[in-house]
């Protein structure tokens, strides 16, 4: 069920009691490629194995650019889902050249992909912030590069919450880490407080390979519980509602995703990502 504004101003309450003042900004942005014919690394906006974005448009152009004009009200985007067992047989692999990714994203106005989500294997960070490729971490990126980690660890079976959101009053960008099943919540500073959102919103399954690997294939089907979108409010916070639609993006580049799906259930922003997902079409509405 996605938040309502009410729902989303007792979060930011919740996080104000936790850090004092909600100016400790999170934001996850991992490695994204930003050379669109680097299809090695293909972590650009709709270069993922299967993305869920709000605008039928963007599964449309033939290299899926989701830019659109700067906006100054949307305030980034939310999602929750439950962490698959099968992250224990892909630990247990020990292959972190096969990287897999499940995140939300946008691209920003200063042209720069920014992402939030779990992560694991070999994907461009930066050094010191604590990024281990031989682990699955939650963690933040921006231009192409991982730029933060969050200490909260990724367990089989509970449900995470990542937001990428701006809040007003602290001028920047933040990213949010919550493991709801024990209750931690972690808000990082991302800072890029000029920067607004300038294209469509994205939530994506991905590789570091030039298509699927083993690892992205042995995650399987991921189920997301909840994908919504932030609105800014005045002075302070955001509301969060469900995407107005749902619609699948692949095959943009040359990838060869064609056992990679979504599977739609029944609800906006309610659904299972990755391999054999139901829906393979690209531009098919989920909702």
């Amino acid at each position: 069920m996605a938040k309502t504004a009410q729902n989303a101003i007792g979060m930011v309450a919740v996080a104000a009691a936790m850090f004092g003042m909600l100016c400790i900004p999170f934001f996850n942005n991992p490695a994204a490629a930003d050379n669109p014919s680097d299809i090695k690394n293909p972590r650009r906006p709709g270069y993922g194995l299967v993305v869920v974005s709000e605008l039928q448009t963007t599964s449309q152009g033939s290299l899926c650019d989701p830019s659109l004009p700067p906006s100054s009200t949307k305030g980034g985007l939310n999602f929750r889902f439950i962490v698959p067992s099968t992250i224990t047989t892909i630990k247990n692999s020990n292959s972190p050249q096969n990287g897999v990714n499940l995140h939300i994203a946008f691209k920003g106005s200063d042209g720069n992909y920014y992402e939030a989500g779990m992560y694991y294997g070999s994907w461009t960070a930066a050094n010191g912030i604590g990024y281990n490729p031989n682990n699955f971490q939650l963690a933040w990126g921006q231009g192409g590069l991982l730029r933060g980690v969050s200490t909260i660890p990724v367990v089989a079976g509970h449900e995470v919450e990542i937001s990428l959101i701006y809040l007003n009053s602290a001028g920047n960008w933040q990213a949010w880490f919550s493991d709801r099943t024990t209750g931690s919540l972690q808000a990082m500073v991302m800072g890029y407080g000029t920067v607004t959102v300038a294209s469509d919103l994205l939530q994506a399954f991905e590789a570091n390979t030039n298509g699927p690997n083993a690892n992205t294939n042995a995650l399987g089907l991921v189920s997301v519980k909840n994908l919504s979108k932030a609105t800014r409010v005045t002075g302070d916070g955001v509301t969060f509602s469900d995407f107005t639609h749902g619609y699948v993006v692949k095959n943009c580049p040359v990838l060869q995703t064609n056992n990679y799906g979504v599977t739609y259930n029944g609800a906006p922003g309610v659904y299972q990502i990755g391999l054999n997902g139901a829906t393979k079409t690209n531009g098919a509405q989920l909702w």
